[in-house]
């Protein structure tokens, strides 16, 4: 169900700039959904792993051609292509050592069992891939021309893995008992979906205020609808006869 609705998603943005908006406003609006599929699975823990794997996959590589076109519509210099390959290659060499699963939350969504993983890049920190795409998308910023024009997107790519790493850890540090109370209350999930959805509409005016109020209404709109959607996909749980699992240092992508 959530990958038509992405499809859905991609495909209005798609058009709507085709229609005449700025191909900036693509940009922004593809680039950010992975990281909110990885709160949610890992906070609610209510959806299949299957499921979460496949729009993570989806949404991070559509997120990542949109970079790319960012990044090499300019003239990237050597130095900045350097760091930024050397980036996405560690965070592909850790996700090779840790296996697709378990790189997708494996032990806390599927089940898998627990595995200490002690070889390279894990002996070295134990969150490579996050830290690979810290200094990739950190790396871009060497590049003139793109930090003259797209800083603000490779600066909020750096806060998100930022934020997935403050996630793992913090909520990995958890009591190993039951799912957190705030993902059990009903009111709570409510709560939260208002908050994003409130939060998505503020998010979508402001930032395509320039090209018109009411432009900026329907961005908001539809991205607030794309958010709540997949909010309570997320937080609903539709696996049978399942085990929830417990935190642990888990490692996203």
């Amino acid at each position: 169900m959530s990958v038509p609705i992405y499809v859905m998603f991609v495909s209005a943005i798609a058009g709507a700039v085709a229609y005449g908006l700025n191909i900036g406003v693509a940009v922004y609006s593809v680039s950010f959904w992975h990281y909110y599929v990885y709160w949610l699975a890992y906070v609610f823990r209510a959806v299949p792993h299957a499921t979460f794997k496949r729009d993570a996959v989806l949404m991070k590589s559509v997120s990542l051609a949109a970079l790319g076109w960012a990044f090499f519509s300019g003239n990237p210099d050597i130095l900045s292509t350097i760091v930024v390959t050397f980036g996405f290659a560690l965070n592909a060499y850790a996700s090779v050592v840790m296996g697709s699963d378990r790189s997708y939350y494996g032990y806390e969504i599927g089940g898998l069992p627990f595995q200490q993983i002690t070889a390279f890049p894990f002996s070295i920190t134990a969150h490579p891939m996050l830290t690979g795409n810290i200094i990739a998308f950190g790396g871009t910023l060497i590049n003139t021309e793109f930090r003259e024009h797209w800083w603000p997107l490779a600066v909020t790519h750096v806060a998100m893995n930022a934020g997935l790493l403050i996630m793992e850890t913090t909520l990995s540090a958890r009591s190993r008992g039951a799912q957190p109370a705030l993902a059990k209350l009903i009111a709570a999930r409510f709560a939260i979906g208002a908050v994003v959805l409130s939060l998505c509409a503020v998010i979508g005016y402001v930032a395509y205020g320039t090209l018109g109020s009411a432009t900026g209404i329907m961005l908001g709109i539809l991205i607030s609808g794309h958010a709540f959607a997949l909010y309570r996909l997320y937080s609903t749980d539709t696996r049978q006869g399942s085990v929830r699992h417990n935190f642990t240092d888990g490692k996203a992508t």
